[in-house]
């Protein structure tokens, strides 16, 4: 990846099936070495796109307040 780099990554086998009620995910424990600046632009990006789904939330309300709008006069 461009960003990350894994740091002693665990190969799993295809005959090893782990028990993810007692360990959780079979990455759970893999180490993950980032920058600060790769961290800042991560929670950055983050909260860009936070905001750009709540301002779709927003507006796919809007234009269903509009719909039925627009349904209710057509009757």
């Amino acid at each position: 990846m461009l960003f990350m780099e894994i740091i002693n990554p665990s190969p799993i086998s295809s005959t090893h099936r782990p028990d993810f009620a007692k360990g959780g995910t079979p990455f759970a424990k893999a180490i993950v070495q980032l920058t600060k600046q790769e961290y800042v632009q991560l929670k950055w990006d983050s909260r860009y796109w936070q905001r750009q789904h709540e301002r779709a939330i927003v507006r796919e309300a809007a234009l269903k307040k509009e719909l039925e709008s627009a349904h209710a006069s057509a009757l």
